[in-house]
């Protein structure tokens, strides 16, 4: 999921941090040329080595979550 959503939050996040306006085509163009398609990435393989214990903390609280509520219920 990260791969396919990486270089849109980095567009999102490059449109959101310019102090002029500015378009998604310009920001788009910007990015390509700094950094090729690579500049679409920045940070990927922390946020990729970060989604492992980040889901599975998740999927441990849901399954917490669900035994405890299934003793209730």
């Amino acid at each position: 999921m990260w791969t396919l959503v990486f270089p849109v939050d980095t567009i999102k996040s490059s449109l959101q941090a310019s102090e002029t306006k500015t378009s998604l085509p310009a920001v788009v163009r910007q990015i390509h040329a700094r950094g090729g398609i690579a500049g679409f990435f920045p940070g990927i393989g922390p946020a990729l080595l970060r989604s492992f214990p980040a889901n599975a903390a998740t999927f441990l609280g849901v399954e917490i979550a669900r035994k405890g509520l299934d003793t209730l219920f």
